[in-house]
């Protein structure tokens, strides 16, 4: 027999999606691991200001550097998570330009370590003193695309430039370039390099510790203020 349908102001289910899901449970999950890594990076701070020995002082900053390494990883995948599941919102704030270039630098000088590598930074004097828009999110660019450059650059040059531009409406745009003179990466490669969770496979970056999410992270990030990124690369 023909099955009866039912009518009326019945309720209809509407399971969430199963991305949404995965993407809630990576940002419960994530920030659930944030709480015990932030805690174990500051004890870690807190025992290198004390009288160890040379092999306790080693054994301490091993923990540290493994702690603040994936510390990095967790807020990786909950950034990515939040975009997922469209839970990422930007602050609109006025912000010094020199205090943030200032704050990049000197992130990126220790980075650099005691790599030859010169760092040089180029802001152009027509880019206002003060800007108004997310700062802590456009840091985090700068840093991402800074510390790509400081990872795969053994010697030679990391160049930062920042200028702008005025449209015909009369908008402001921040162009930021950052140029290196590293490995380079092959045509067909930089085909990978804003897929999530991928990295360029070569046995050199293989090595290299990450999730493949910084640059997918940042260009979402940059897509929501309105703009872009791309690359041009060669090996």
């Amino acid at each position: 027999q023909p099955r009866r349908t039912r009518r009326g102001n019945e309720k209809k289910s509407n399971p969430k999606p199963a991305s949404r899901e995965k993407a809630d449970f990576l940002a419960n999950m994530s920030h659930e691991m944030r709480t015990p890594m932030i805690a174990v990076c500051g004890m870690s701070e807190l025992l290198l200001q004390n009288d160890l020995t040379p092999l306790e002082e080693e054994y301490v900053a091993t923990i540290q550097n493994s702690a603040n390494n994936l510390l990095s990883m967790v807020n990786d995948i909950l950034d990515f998570s939040k975009i997922e599941a469209n839970m990422m919102s930007l602050d609109e704030a006025p912000y010094s330009v020199e205090d943030l270039v200032s704050e990049v630098t000197s992130i990126i000088n220790v980075r650099i370590g005691e790599k030859n590598i010169a760092f040089i930074v180029d802001i152009a004097p027509e880019i206002p003193a003060e800007l108004t828009g997310d700062e802590a999110r456009l840091r985090q660019i700068l840093i991402n695309l800074l510390n790509n450059a400081v990872k795969f650059t053994e010697s030679g040059m990391i160049r930062l430039r920042m200028t702008c531009s005025v449209d015909d409406e009369a908008r402001f745009w921040l162009r930021i370039d950052v140029t290196d003179t590293g490995i380079g990466i092959s045509r067909e490669d930089q085909k990978k390099l804003f897929t999530q969770f991928t990295q360029v496979d070569t046995d050199h970056i293989r090595r290299m510790e990450g999730t493949g999410l910084g640059l997918v992270i940042s260009q979402r990030l940059a897509n929501k203020m309105n703009g872009s990124i791309n690359g041009e690369s060669e090996p």
